[in-house]
């Protein structure tokens, strides 16, 4: 079985995103997450935020707690920032 890759997975996302849901996003997948669209509640012009997406969602989340926050993030954004998913775990906004 081959796996989806970062176009398709974002464009299956977009497709089912609602229109109150929050979208943050940070480096590669900023990028191409642009490409498909914008919208006013999408934040990904924080390309200097490198490994900072899942703190600043939590913040989101906490702050806009009728919203849904999702995070696009990549695996070298997540392994700057690995000690924020504890606290997000513990939240569980």
């Amino acid at each position: 079985m081959s796996r989806m890759s970062l176009v398709e997975s974002l464009r299956v996302l977009h497709e089912v995103r609602q229109e109150q849901h929050v979208v943050l996003s940070t480096m590669g997948p900023a990028r191409e997450w642009m490409k498909l669209g914008t919208h006013p509640l999408d934040f990904i012009y924080a390309p200097s935020a490198m490994g900072e997406a899942p703190a600043l969602g939590l913040g989101m989340a906490l702050a806009q707690p009728q919203r849904h926050v999702i995070v696009l993030n990549g695996d070298g954004c997540m392994l700057m920032n690995l000690g924020c998913l504890v606290t997000i775990t513990a939240v569980a906004p």
